[in-house]
């Protein structure tokens, strides 16, 4: 027995320095993780801002895309007064998101088509991130034949 003076020393310091490389090496991945869960929260709430504005769009019905009908219901700011329109302020966006803005497009894709894309932009971290949702609205009027 000895022989075997010191092992138990050395034991402990390697298993010392094992748990203490494994806290260094998940002290380290934390911030990384924190910041990725930031980012999937902050793309989440701005997906889920652009659906609703498409939605609203929708709802609002193929014949009344128009600026006045837009800014009656609350759908879009009143400036600009053309397409793209903002909509950051009427959404209150600023509450969501660092930095925010958010733009709606309509255009005439054809007589009885328009294409409705909704941008929402935000800053996260000191990056310019951007969601952007594309959609069609047939005028359900026209006749087919």
């Amino acid at each position: 027995m000895r022989n075997r003076r010191g092992v138990g020393l050395v034991d402990t310091v390697l298993a010392i320095l094992i748990v203490g490389a494994t806290a260094l090496l998940f002290s380290a991945a934390f911030p990384g993780s924190f910041s990725a869960i930031r980012q999937a929260n902050e793309t989440k709430e701005a997906t889920t801002i652009a659906q609703r504005k498409i939605e609203q769009v929708k709802f609002l019905g193929y014949e009344n895309l128009d600026y006045e009908k837009l800014l009656a219901a609350e759908i879009i700011d009143e400036s600009p007064a053309s397409s793209p329109y903002s909509f950051t302020n009427v959404d209150s966006l600023s509450e969501v998101l660092t930095n925010p803005s958010g733009t709606l497009s309509i255009t005439d894709n054809n007589s009885s088509v328009k294409s409705i894309i909704v941008t929402v932009r935000w800053n996260s971290g000191g990056i310019s991130r951007s969601v952007v949702i594309r959609s069609l609205l047939c005028d359900k009027r026209t006749k087919r034949g």
